[in-house]
């Protein structure tokens, strides 16, 4: 197991609400649903590693069943770099 590895599954053990936890080489990247959620992570990350910024994007719903209710949905990420 690396160090990347290793990193990600202590971060996905923290009771923190997340989508996605991704971590390549140094830098960490954080998928929230919400912005509060992002600020929460960027609290916690920056403990260990110099967060870099928080963004906002829209993205397109996956479809389930032939069917889509809502459009495009927005998700917060978090950038670190330790």
């Amino acid at each position: 197991m690396t160090i990347q590895d290793q990193m990600k599954a202590q971060l996905e053990a923290l009771p923190l609400p997340r989508r996605e936890v991704q971590v390549y080489g140094r830098q960490i990247v954080i998928t929230c649903q919400s912005e509060q959620a992002a600020r929460k992570w960027g609290g916690v990350l920056a403990k260990f590693a110099t967060v870099r910024g928080y963004t906002k994007t829209l993205e397109p719903n996956k479809e389930q069943h032939g069917t889509r209710l809502i459009e495009r949905h927005e998700e917060h990420r978090v950038f670190a770099r330790i």
